[in-house]
């Protein structure tokens, strides 16, 4: 499975509980047993709101100990970076 690590967050502009925003998500590294990914939170408008760097590591579910992302996941992942 795959769990949090590490989060970073800029706060850009404040949003409200009942508006409607994207967010936009891009691989930026991907590791052994680790993944990180930059996301982008916007207003319908394309307005920042706030940008993430999120850090994620593959575990297993028993002893929590770190283990390669499982191919399947992998190509996944390949797929969805462009080019």
């Amino acid at each position: 499975m795959l769990v949090v690590r590490r989060i970073e967050v800029e706060y850009v502009a404040p949003a409200r509980l009942d508006e409607s925003l994207v967010v936009e998500t891009a691989l930026r590294r991907f590791g052994g047993a680790s993944v990180e990914l930059a996301q982008d939170i916007r207003d319908e408008a394309g307005g920042y709101k706030a940008r993430l760097v999120v850090g994620l590591v593959c575990v297993r579910a028993d002893g929590m100990r770190p283990v390669a992302v499982p191919e399947p996941w992998r190509a996944a992942f390949r797929a969805a970076v462009p080019g």
